[in-house]
Protein backbone atom coordinates (compact mmCIF):
# COMPACT_ATOMS: atom_id res chain seq x y z
CA UNK A 1 0.00 0.00 0.00
CA UNK A 2 1.28 3.43 -0.96
CA UNK A 3 1.85 5.50 2.18
CA UNK A 4 1.00 9.12 1.38
CA UNK A 5 2.28 10.42 4.72
CA UNK A 6 5.68 8.76 4.18
CA UNK A 7 5.87 10.12 0.63
CA UNK A 8 4.98 13.61 1.87
CA UNK A 9 7.64 13.45 4.59
CA UNK A 10 10.24 12.32 2.03
CA UNK A 11 9.61 15.44 -0.04
CA UNK A 12 9.29 17.79 2.99
CA UNK A 13 13.03 17.88 3.72
CA UNK A 14 12.85 20.68 6.31
CA UNK A 15 9.98 19.01 8.22
CA UNK A 16 7.94 22.22 8.02
CA UNK A 17 4.69 20.34 7.43
CA UNK A 18 4.44 21.69 3.89
CA UNK A 19 6.25 21.24 0.59
CA UNK A 20 7.80 24.36 -0.90
CA UNK A 21 8.80 24.93 -4.51
CA UNK A 22 12.47 24.06 -3.88
CA UNK A 23 11.61 20.76 -2.17
CA UNK A 24 9.20 19.79 -4.94
CA UNK A 25 11.68 20.71 -7.65
CA UNK A 26 14.44 18.65 -6.00
CA UNK A 27 12.11 15.66 -5.66
CA UNK A 28 10.88 15.82 -9.26
CA UNK A 29 14.40 16.27 -10.64
CA UNK A 30 15.74 13.39 -8.54
CA UNK A 31 13.01 11.13 -9.87
CA UNK A 32 13.45 12.05 -13.52
CA UNK A 33 10.40 14.26 -13.98
CA UNK A 34 10.75 17.39 -16.08
CA UNK A 35 7.34 18.79 -15.21
CA UNK A 36 6.88 22.50 -14.68
CA UNK A 37 7.18 22.73 -10.90
CA UNK A 38 5.38 26.08 -10.74
CA UNK A 39 2.44 24.59 -12.65
CA UNK A 40 2.31 21.65 -10.24
CA UNK A 41 2.39 24.01 -7.25
CA UNK A 42 -0.34 26.16 -8.79
CA UNK A 43 -2.52 23.11 -9.42
CA UNK A 44 -1.98 21.69 -5.94
CA UNK A 45 -1.85 24.89 -3.87
CA UNK A 46 -5.57 25.38 -3.39
CA UNK A 47 -5.30 28.15 -0.77
CA UNK A 48 -2.63 30.10 -2.66
CA UNK A 49 -0.04 30.25 0.13
CA UNK A 50 2.83 29.11 -2.11
CA UNK A 51 3.34 25.72 -0.46
CA UNK A 52 1.58 22.36 -0.58
CA UNK A 53 0.04 21.13 2.67
CA UNK A 54 -0.46 17.43 3.34
CA UNK A 55 -4.17 17.77 2.52
CA UNK A 56 -3.35 19.48 -0.78
CA UNK A 57 -0.75 16.77 -1.51
CA UNK A 58 -3.33 14.03 -0.96
CA UNK A 59 -5.80 15.82 -3.26
CA UNK A 60 -3.10 16.15 -5.94
CA UNK A 61 -2.14 12.46 -5.78
CA UNK A 62 -5.71 11.17 -5.82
Amino acid sequence: EFDLRAAFKEIDKDNSGSINIKELQEFLTKNGYDDDVKAVIAAADKNGDGVISFEEFVALIQ
